[in-house]
């Protein structure tokens, strides 16, 4: 199917792994691996190239990797009294990530109103050099839920270390 998944036993995720292969994403360039000579090696199966996977080293082939983190839908809990009218309101995003990479690279985050179906406002911000915090704020409304996903491609290391939404119950 043109897809390579991958199971971290330390965290009992799956993630999607792809490759960007002459301005096209596709699926991810190793074709196997071993472990011989204390390296972790695949073989490429674009060019039969022998590649070395190494925990420093953030590109594919010389080539920048995107990486892409999607959270689940927020709803707004259904109560009682509460008229169906009423609407979510998503007034700041923070997200938390490791700073000192040696730059300023740039993050998109997008927001999507419909549980994760479709994925419209578009923002961007650069990840700080000090202080580790990227905020964004008057994200919008919905009668349904909010999920986010942020977007970051570059050859430098990109970690999230969490993330915290400040929602508003309201009629407008």
């Amino acid at each position: 199917a043109g897809k390579t998944w991958q199971y971290d036993i330390t965290t009992n995720i799956w993630s999607e792994l792809k490759s960007n292969i002459g301005g096209t994403d596709t699926r991810h360039i190793s074709n196997c691996y071993v472990y011989a000579y204390d390296k972790h090696l695949i073989g490429a199966y674009n060019s039969g190239k022998i590649l070395q996977l190494r925990d420093d080293l953030y590109q594919d082939d010389g080539a920048a990797i995107t990486r892409e983190i999607v959270s689940l839908p927020s709803y707004k809990a259904d109560q009682a009294n509460s008229p169906l009218s009423k609407k979510i309101f998503l007034d700041k995003l923070q997200i938390d990530v490791e700073t000192g990479i040696g730059a300023t690279p740039t993050v998109t985050m997008q927001i999507s109103k419909d549980s994760g179906r479709t994925y419209a406002s578009t923002y961007t911000n650069t990840i700080p050099l000090t202080g580790n915090r990227m905020y964004w704020y008057r994200l919008g409304m919905t009668q349904n839920s909010f999920a986010v996903k942020i977007t970051f491609t570059a050859n430098y290391k990109f970690i999230v270390l969490g993330a915290i939404a400040l929602f508003r119950i309201g009629l407008h």
